[in-house]
C-alpha cells in the first residue's frame, strides 16, 4: 500500500460521496431527494418481486416514452 493513500483511506472511512449535476445550493435537500429516490426504488423492487412482474419490452419509441411518463406520474 502507498503511504500517501493510507491517510485518505482513513479519512474517508464511514463517509458517503454523492455526485450530482443538480445546481441546488443546499446539500441537505439533495441528500433528502436521493434518499427519497432510493426508497421509491426499493418499494418498486419489493412490489415487482411480490407480484412476480416481468420487464416490459416495447418495439416503438412512443410507447416507451408513454410508459415512462405514466411511471413518473405514479
Amino acid at each position: 500500500m502507498r503511504p500517501q493513500r493510507r491517510s485518505w483511506q482513513q479519512v474517508r472511512e464511514g463517509a458517503y460521496l454523492l455526485r450530482t449535476n443538480l445546481a441546488s445550493s443546499d446539500p441537505e435537500q439533495i441528500w433528502r431527494s436521493y434518499i427519497q429516490l432510493t426508497e421509491a426504488e426499493a418499494a418498486f423492487r419489493a412490489l415487482k418481486s411480490a407480484l412476480n412482474v416481468r420487464p416490459i419490452f416495447y418495439q416503438k419509441e412512443h410507447r416507451t416514452k408513454a410508459h415512462l411518463l405514466v411511471a413518473f406520474l405514479g
